[in-house]
């Protein structure tokens, strides 16, 4: 009896540690896209460009590189700024209604007279397809035992803990 009062704590702990994450991947889930739009993200760094006090010279769209349940969507960009401009726009980046990640940058000399730097780089942008998404802390759990782990999936209408 104490052994079973003991371990119903820890299931109770682990219930709850369970809902936290869900909680958080929610929160996430929020800021991928369901699918890769393009015009939107030029759209957005174009935008991050101007208010950053550069000038854009390419954008080269990248294949879709699947991550499992997600995909990261590389553009490799070119632009001519001043180092504090690349920071604006880097910081400008980070706060994209999206997820962003900058990989790849090399700083050159300009030839430019009115930016002193060229500035390539590689910027992920993400997505997640509407049929991977989890709606429920069941459905994960459905999903975990047809792989053959974790723990079965409870009779219909069952209720968890929250």
């Amino acid at each position: 009896l104490i052994r079973a009062k003991g371990s119903g704590v820890k299931v109770e702990q682990l219930y709850a540690e369970l809902n936290r994450l869900f909680t958080q991947y929610k929160l996430i889930e929020n800021l991928l896209p369901a699918k890769r739009d393009v015009t939107d993200f030029i759209k957005k760094i174009d935008l991050a460009v101007k208010q950053s006090d550069a000038k854009l010279l390419k954008i080269d769209k990248q294949p879709p590189q699947s991550k499992g349940y997600y995909y990261a969507d590389p553009y490799k960009i070119n632009i001519n700024t001043t180092f504090n401009g690349l920071g604006k726009f880097l910081s400008l980046v980070a706060n994209l209604p999206f997820t962003a990640l900058v990989e790849d940058v090399k700083i050159s000399k300009a030839k430019s007279p009115k930016y002193s730097i060229s500035v390539s780089m590689t910027i992920l942008a993400h997505h997640m397809e509407t049929s991977q998404r989890i709606k429920s802390i069941e459905e994960l759990k459905i999903k975990k035992a047809k792989k053959g782990k974790g723990v079965k999936p409870k009779r219909k209408g069952a209720k968890v803990p929250s």
